[in-house]
């Protein structure tokens, strides 16, 4: 019989839990006083200033929150001291109506800091349903700033379907009653709630957590305290929440899911060339993702758009969860070789050779006599426009082109050739000598086989013969150009 009672008392617990707690009151005046709330008409004034019940604005006389208020946050006060004259006032704070009814219990809770000076008085009143009971009074120095007295007192003789709670404040100029954090609240076993905002995020993502129920809060994992508290989980957790409201606790969890963010790769990209057409990127796995970064338009990169330099370019995967990743490469972009083709004669008798030379890049070609190299001879049978085109390092290509002018030189006596223009020695060392048959040289310019200017003299009246010290110039083989006002010849000078 005794295990037959002790089965059926257990059963009576699991299918009548206890009573919920209810909480009915809880403000903390953060946004002033609600309009639910009623405040009385004030019964001292002076002019603007007058004894009624008030939200703060940065503390008590926007002295600041730090110095001057209960807990750091704004709260109300009632201040006799405010209109500077002689007044009985007698001041209400009321909050709004509540049914407190099948509640076993009802409490009161209340942070406040009462400034007596004389003759005033604090009364927490009560309705009972018919008249206004008092239920705590105040008369002396109580709480301080940053340092409220703390108040529990018990409504549960009052219990009604009609309450309100009264904050009654009588004075004849003294000082102040200050007041935060009101809380009334249902006796019982209380519930707390908490969700999570988003509840799914990626990894690397951070989410806001939330309880209600209560008045203080902690959760775990990571010991963190507060209503709302802000989390970046590495994978999903079941967070719980402990919270307390007069004395008692009670806890509810939430879980975060963690969707792990996709590994996202980018292949090295090959260096190229600016004149290169347009391609399309690859590359970047999973596939289905997006590229970025300067000359891509979609998934094509246009080396003429982005321009000659190293440029980053970005692969940005969204897996099926909305988790993004991305990873970067560089790509270079070279520019096009600079070419220099000339000729050691631009003009040349029938059955006469010239050689021809190129400079700015390491690989010739030459058209449309097919041979390679930065010096090749050939004798035209007719006037011709060689195509040099050269490769440098980098792969880039590029060309110029020179005109070889074949002359019949059927009468020989009156054909110059240019062969007027005579440099030496050459090979040379230090000095050149260059003499013509007539005042012909108005400028001399020298390169080396980079195409690099390393030389120039220019006159001011054409010149017959000049000696050019290129004791400066290394070792190695140039181009020289000679100019005057109606033809250029180009020589190659040796320096040893």
């Amino acid at each position: 019989m005794n295990k037959i009672l002790l089965f059926l008392l257990l059963q009576t617990l699991i299918i009548y839990p206890k009573l919920q707690a209810q909480t009915f009151i809880n403000e903390n005046f953060n946004a002033g006083i609600p309009l639910s709330w009623s405040v009385s008409v004030p019964t001292c004034y002076n002019l603007n200033d007058t004894t009624k019940w008030s939200a703060t604005s940065n503390g008590f006389r926007s002295q600041g929150l730090s110095s001057f208020s209960l807990d750091g946050t704004e709260f109300v006060v009632v201040d006799s001291d405010k209109p500077n004259i002689f007044c009985t006032c007698n001041e209400y704070l009321t909050t709004p109506v509540f049914d407190a009814t099948g509640t076993p219990s009802l409490t009161l809770e209340f942070d406040h800091y009462f400034r007596h000076y004389n003759g005033d008085f604090g009364y927490v009143e009560v309705f009972n349903g018919s008249t206004w009971v008092t239920c705590a009074t105040f008369s002396t120095n109580i709480g301080y700033w940053m340092a409220p007295n703390h108040q529990t007192v018990s409504l549960t003789p009052y219990i009604n379907a009609n309450m309100q709670v009264r904050f009654h404040y009588q004075a004849n100029w003294d000082y102040y009653w200050s007041l935060d954090n009101v809380l009334i609240y249902g006796g019982g076993a209380f519930v707390v709630s908490a969700n999570a905002n988003p509840d799914t995020v990626c990894s690397g993502q951070c989410t806001d957590l939330t309880a209600s129920g209560a008045t203080t809060y902690t959760w775990m994992p990571g010991n963190l305290t507060g209503t709302t508290v802000n989390v970046c989980p590495n994978s999903t957790t079941i967070y719980t929440v402990t919270g307390t409201l007069g004395g008692n606790t009670s806890s509810a969890t939430v879980t975060v899911v963690v969707n792990q963010s996709p590994t996202v790769n980018l292949a090295t990209f090959i260096d190229t060339c600016i004149n290169v057409s347009p391609f399309t990127m690859f590359g970047g796995t999973p596939n289905g993702g997006v590229y970025s970064g300067t000359g891509v338009t979609g998934s094509i990169f246009d080396p003429s758009l982005a321009g000659a330099g190293t440029f980053l370019i970005n692969y940005t995967f969204t897996d099926l969860n909305g988790c993004v990743a991305s990873a970067s490469q560089n790509v270079t972009v070279n520019p096009l070789p600079s070419i220099i083709a000339s000729a050691e004669f631009d003009t040349v008798c029938l059955g006469f050779c010239t050689d021809l030379y190129a400079l700015g890049a390491n690989v010739y070609t030459w058209d449309p006599i097919g041979l390679t190299g930065s010096t090749v001879n050939d004798c035209p049978i007719a006037t011709t426009i060689y195509t040099v085109t050269g490769v440098d390092i980098n792969g880039c290509s590029n060309s110029d082109t020179v005109s070889v002018y074949v002359d019949p030189c059927v009468n020989v006596s009156n054909y110059s050739n240019h062969s007027s223009f005579n440099i030496s020695p050459n090979p040379a060392y230090n000095k050149i000598m260059i003499r013509c048959e007539q005042p012909n040289i108005k400028d001399v310019t020298i390169f080396n086989l980079q195409g690099k200017q390393v030389l120039s003299i220019v006159y001011s009246t054409l010149q017959s013969a000049s000696e050019i010290d290129i004791s400066d110039l290394s070792k190695g083989i140039y181009i020289i150009k000679l100019y005057n006002e109606s033809y250029i010849v180009n020589r190659k000078l040796v320096i040893q």
